[in-house]
């Protein structure tokens, strides 16, 4: 990073490119990218060993407001705030005691902070109101829809996937078809979701095949159809392929709890 930096400053000098700060007239032609950079600063929160990492989103979550403050109209920046705050409104509920990974349908929604959630609505029905889908909004959507179980009690798996159909169809993309695979097992069955995972292979490749999520996900689906002695190596697969400790550590205890249905049988 630090070369390609020193290489970007030799052409900015090189070319007598000036520096000036642009003017709200210039924001529209920029906001997919400024967009995509605040997203940038949300998804960086996966890396969580640095007290920086874990600043980030609540710094996404106030770049999104100023962006709302600045295009209040612009229905992608309502996305993309919603989407920063549910997050956000949820970080509190993944890590149990001692730093432990708790995963999404596992956490605690007495610790979700309403308040976030509740703001983070308020920009989707304006966004909606506006009449342009997009990409941030549909995300932000389907965290609306898991975030709704603080109420519910329940998750409403439809509406899910049909969110997230939406979403492939707006902004394909594998880590996008990996979720929606994850949805589809719990409305149509473990073998179907499979089924799903096993296209994205054969049309993604190499792609899929080193996908960490993937990994996890294919394990989990052997797991619940009791293909246990399959799911062991992919678990494994899956842990090289983690980095965050937290995580890594869950794996390899769902890996470990393996051994408990996949004993093998006593012989004659």
């Amino acid at each position: 990073m630090a070369t390609r930096l020193v290489r970007a400053k030799r052409r900015i000098q090189a070319a007598g490119i000036p520096f000036v700060v642009p003017d709200l007239d210039s924001l529209p032609d920029r906001l997919d990218a400024v967009l995509e950079a605040v997203y940038g600063a949300l998804a960086v929160q996966w890396s969580t060993t640095g007290s920086e990492e874990r600043e980030l989103p609540w710094e996404a979550a106030r770049l999104a407001e100023i962006l709302v403050e600045l295009v209040p109209a612009e229905p992608e920046a309502r996305g993309l705030a919603a989407l920063v705050e549910l997050d956000c409104a949820r970080r509190p509920a993944r890590r149990g005691a001692g730093g432990r990974f708790v995963p999404l349908a596992e956490q605690d929604t007495m610790l979700w902070d309403a308040t976030l959630i509740e703001r983070a609505r308020e920009h989707l029905r304006v966004a909606h109101g506006l009449g342009r889908l997009g990409r941030f909004q549909l995300e932000a959507a389907i965290q609306a829809v898991h975030c709704a179980r603080l109420e519910s009690g329940r998750t409403d798996w439809p509406a899910l996937l049909g969110l997230h159909d939406a979403l492939q169809q707006v902004a394909p993309s594998l880590g996008g078809a990996v979720a929606h695979a994850a949805v589809m097992a719990e409305v149509s069955g473990p073998a179907a979701a499979l089924d799903r995972l096993n296209q994205l292979d054969r049309e993604s490749g190499v792609a899929a095949a080193r996908f960490q999520p993937a990994l996890v996900l294919r394990a989990h689906l052997l797991e619940r159809l009791d293909r246990c002695a399959e799911a062991g190596p992919v678990y494994d697969q899956a842990v090289a392929l983690t980095h965050d400790p937290a995580e890594r550590a869950h794996l390899e205890r769902r890996r470990g709890g393996l051994g408990r249905w996949c004993a093998p049988s006593p012989g004659p």
